[in-house]
């Protein structure tokens, strides 16, 4: 299951809405800041964030730099909130990185304030005081089979009926491949790809 077909990526129409976008128009403010999201995956994250109701809550597991959290900030509704989880110290990434990225993540997110909230510490001690319902899960944390199947199985749950969660480098060989397929794959209506973003929609 979820295998990353041409059906399931060119001809998804949030696919080809994101490469007319990416060949017309001026690349968003985002894509200004580093990061390992490619652009043709953040204009088409921000298209499904776009069509999320008004006051929407949005959860990002895995933030860096803020690259992603800055498209998602520009695509949200009216009164909704992206809520950004990380640690900011990038002990998993590799090669090594800058050991507190916090104040260039905040620097990056000047702007945005009134549209993000930041919440430094793991994502699987913040899950466990979490409360509310989630329109929109974006999981791109430590890519490690146990800690993405760890992210899937404690946050999943707290995502809305109907709603999507999507997943950064799935093409990886790092385990989210793995962790995706064992935990969503009786837990998801449909599924199609972007590049190496996997987008699921709660059953």
């Amino acid at each position: 299951m979820f295998k990353n077909t041409i059906w399931k990526t060119r001809l998804h129409w949030l696919y080809v809405k994101a490469k007319i976008k990416k060949s017309l128009f001026k690349p968003p403010k985002a894509n200004t800041i580093s990061g390992h999201l490619n652009l043709l995956e953040g204009i088409s994250l921000q298209g499904i964030v776009s069509r999320l109701p008004q006051g929407s809550c949005v959860v990002e597991i895995g933030s860096y730099l803020g690259r992603s959290s800055a498209f998602i900030c520009e695509a949200l509704p009216g009164k909704s909130q992206l809520v950004c989880i990380d640690i900011w110290e990038n002990d998993t990434m590799k090669p090594k990185r800058q050991k507190d990225a916090f104040l260039k993540f905040k620097k990056n997110m000047a702007g945005y304030e009134n549209k993000y909230t930041a919440i430094r510490g793991k994502s699987n001690e913040v899950v466990c005081t979490w409360q509310r319902p989630i329109d929109l899960l974006w999981i791109d944390g430590d890519h490690s089979y146990e800690a993405c199947l760890s992210d899937l199985t404690r946050w999943f749950p707290h995502l809305k009926q109907g709603c999507w969660i999507v997943v950064h480098d799935y093409l990886h060989p790092c385990g989210v491949d793995r962790a995706v397929k064992e935990y969503l794959s009786d837990k998801i209506s449909e599924y199609f790809f972007v590049k190496s973003t996997f987008y699921g929609r709660k059953s």
